[in-house]
């Protein structure tokens, strides 16, 4: 995780707000059949929320094992 956070951290500093409204279309269909436009905006705030639920789950997992949590 901290290499992928060093790689978006380098981005994050070198996107004007510009940057961020570019728009990518979803390659595939979703189980609706559409190929919704997304912006880069929400792509990385979507990457970074999906971050933290597994690391969320990861962490209660190994509480549940005695061990320490994540650093998040």
């Amino acid at each position: 995780m901290t290499t992928r956070w060093a790689d978006v951290r380098a981005c994050l500093e070198r996107w004007t707000a510009e940057d961020l409204e570019v728009k990518f279309q979803r390659p595939r269909p979703n189980a609706a059949g559409e190929r919704p436009w997304r912006d880069r905006r929400y792509i990385t705030w979507h990457v970074a929320e999906h971050d933290v639920h597994h690391g969320g789950e990861i962490s209660l997992t190994l509480g549940m094992h005695g061990r320490p949590g994540l650093d998040m």
